[in-house]
């Protein structure tokens, strides 16, 4: 029973958290979801409950996936050789976060998604971009626990004055940690709104 009240709590403050990004005026929030293939993208838009995916090829081998509420909306991609070829020329404008899944039980994965998280946080819009990364597979043996892949992925020296970075760790087929990680995500967001917009009411 306490762990079902947990969950409509929780449910309950990222319905609130997102109400509030829409009575902000113009504001329009974008988040990238991204990860090497077979790591849980595709699931997690769905579990995440943002409203139906749609699949598109905006350019030649690079398929996209959107998901979007009113205003809030989430772009997903697979890390592929054609993807990270031409990634650079997508509009990051309104990127307030960079959700990033990873298979934790594939530890050569691990290494190789910390590589093209470095070249993400390279771009200039993303250089304000807040880091939320899914430990994903937690269900699975051998799964690496989410301090274990935040040093795996060196966030420590990928923060900066404007950045926060999280890892959560997740089962996108069950859905255990995304409304978590997401309510993290949100609330850094908001925060960083209200303080930029000089916002009168505190978050708790």
């Amino acid at each position: 029973m306490g762990f079902a009240v947990n969950i409509i709590l929780i449910g309950v403050v990222v319905f609130m958290l997102i109400r509030w990004f829409f009575s902000q005026p113009r504001l329009r929030v974008d988040f990238l979801v991204v990860g090497l293939k077979g790591a849980g993208k595709s699931t997690f838009l769905v579990k995440s409950e943002m409203g139906k995916v749609t699949t598109s090829t905006i350019l030649p081998g690079f398929i996209l996936e959107r998901a979007n509420y009113k205003d809030l909306t989430f772009y997903s991609w697979d890390l592929t050789p054609e993807t990270i070829q031409v990634q650079h020329q997508i509009d990051y404008t309104h990127v307030h976060g960079i959700i990033f899944v990873i298979d934790s039980t594939d530890e050569k994965a691990i290494q190789e998604s910390s590589a093209h998280l470095n070249t993400l946080m390279s771009y200039p819009a993303l250089q304000k971009a807040h880091i939320l990364v899914f430990a994903n597979k937690q269900d699975l043996s051998g799964a690496q626990c989410p301090t274990i892949v935040a040093k795996a992925l060196k966030l420590k020296n990928k923060v900066n004055e404007r950045r926060y970075w999280y890892v959560q760790g997740s089962c996108s087929l069950s859905g255990d940690g995304i409304q978590d990680g997401l309510k993290w995500l949100f609330m850094t967001v908001m925060k960083e709104s209200q303080n930029e917009h000089g916002a009168t009411q505190p978050v708790h």
